[in-house]
């Protein structure tokens, strides 16, 4: 039988950004409570963009409250060579 949850991840689009059905940008008491359904449904991970403005240290401060490292799947920007990889992916840390 295939686990949809290993399968499902969690977007945070809307953390930066007016966006999905209500085309609001959340608080951080909202963005907690989105990701605190990765503990309650064990989802896969969590979808986030260096585009998606500080979704990125707003999920890495609760990963540290919650002593959790789920899978996390960011989108970057393109970058002419390695160096510049690798200056992008520093962002993301």
């Amino acid at each position: 039988m295939i686990n949809l949850n290993d399968r499902i991840i969690i977007g945070t689009a809307q953390f930066a950004n007016n966006y999905g059905l209500s085309k609001i940008k959340t608080n951080l008491e909202e963005k907690y409570n989105l990701l605190n359904k990765i503990i309650d449904y064990q989802c896969h991970g969590i979808d986030t963009a260096i585009q998606y403005g500080k979704a990125q240290a707003d999920i890495g401060a609760w990963m540290l409250t919650k002593n959790l490292y789920p899978k996390i799947y960011t989108k970057i920007p393109g970058a002419e060579n390695k160096n510049e990889m690798h200056n992008i992916f520093k962002k993301c840390a």
